[in-house]
Order: C-alpha cells, then structure tokens, then sequence
C-alpha cells in the first residue's frame, strides 16, 4: 500500500514538472513571437535565417498585398513596408543589437515624418512643418484643380517636396497622367505655404531626351 502511495505522489510530481516545462516553453514561444512582431525590435535570427545569402536581403509580402523588405546596412538593419495601393511607405533603421534607432513615414517620395529613437523612445521629431499645405490641403487642392486624386498612386507618376534653393521657399513637385494617354504627364509646382500654382507644363513620359527640371523651367518663366 505504502509503494502504491509512493509511486502515485512520483507520477504526480512527473506530471507537474512536465507541465511547468510545457508552460514555459509555450510562453518562450509567445514571447519570441511578440518579439517578431514588435516594431520596436528587428528579429535579427529570422533574417538571417531566412535572407538570400546572394542579396543579403529578406522580402515578402503579406496576405494584404503588403510588401516588405529587410536587407543589412552598414550599421545595422534596415525594413521598408509599402503596398501597391497606397502613396504611404515605411522605412525603419534599426541598429546592430536589432534596436529601432529611426523611423521615416513617405508620401510617395516626400518625407514626411522623421522619428529617432533611442530605448524605445521618441528623442528627436521633424514633421517637416515648413509645409504650411498639408497632404489632406494638398489632395482638396488637386481635386478641385485637375479632378485627380492624390491618394491613387496609378494616377500620379511623381510627387515631390522640396525647398527652393535660390529663394528658401518649399514647394510641391506633380507629375499627374493625362486621362488622355499615359504617355502625357501633366507637371505641376505649387507653393508649400499657401498653395498658389506657379507653373504648369507637360510633357511625354518616358521621354529620353534631355529635359530642363520643372523648377528650372519656373525660373525661367518668371525671368521673361
């Protein structure tokens, strides 16, 4: 009777150390997940498990057409997320230890938003606020103008901003299709602070022939 209540009390105690094992491995599991999905944080052993030894790059995209690419920088990681439907992209710089060290929000190729990082915490922003037009003022502005919207990325060939060099002022750089054809561009500058067209022009897409930049092409303007 004494071996019997012996053995049970064995197999019990078995029983609740093979299920502490089973807990925390299950809870390593989770966390190592939520590491993998924690943009604070490059899963630096996912990439070097699954990157192209010839590229040194790791690329997918996601069930919602989201793409994503991971490649190693000189000094760390880097991560870009963009979506063929979207005008938004993503560009994250993490450091060696896989640390989220910068954060770059795009609209189209216009910077947008820059954040830098350090233990997980914002310590440096620039929201570009020299442009007093915002995006949203920007896509009414076309819309009511040339009956394009800004949002589709199949209607528009390029957007930019930048600051005039010569007069320290930032304006909007668009390149819209022509309902027409796609072979015509419709190239538009805009005033970043109050939104005034300065200059319309239009050109062939894809033309090889060499072209003066819609900026150049302003200065003159104003110069006859």
């Amino acid at each position: 009777m004494f071996k019997r209540k012996l053995v049970y009390i064995i197999l019990q105690c078995l029983f609740i150390q093979i299920s502490i094992s089973v807990l925390i491995i299950s809870s390593n599991a989770y966390a190592e997940t939520v590491k993998s999905d924690n943009k604070d944080h490059f899963d630096v052993v996912g990439f070097n498990k699954n990157k192209d030894t010839s590229s040194n790059e790791w690329s997918y995209t996601l069930d919602d057409g989201t793409y994503i690419r991971k490649f190693k920088s000189t000094d760390g990681y880097i991560e870009q997320i963009s979506k063929a439907t979207s005008p938004y992209n993503v560009v994250r710089a993490y450091n060696e230890k896989g640390d989220l060290v910068e954060k770059l929000t795009q609209f189209y190729s216009m910077k947008i938003k820059l954040e830098q990082y350090k233990n997980s915490k914002i310590i440096k922003l620039d929201d570009y606020s020299s442009f007093k037009v915002s995006i949203d003022d920007l896509r009414i502005l076309i819309e009511q103008k040339f009956n394009i919207d800004i949002m589709n990325p199949k209607q528009i060939a390029r957007l930019n901003r930048y600051i005039l060099p010569r007069v320290n002022s930032p304006v909007y750089e668009l390149q819209y299709y022509a309902k027409s054809s796609v072979d015509i561009v419709h190239c538009v500058l805009i005033d970043g602070v109050n939104g005034d067209i300065l200059y319309q022009t239009e050109r062939s897409n894809g033309s090889r022939q060499k072209e003066l930049t819609i900026y150049d092409e302003y200065l003159q303007s104003i110069k006859k």
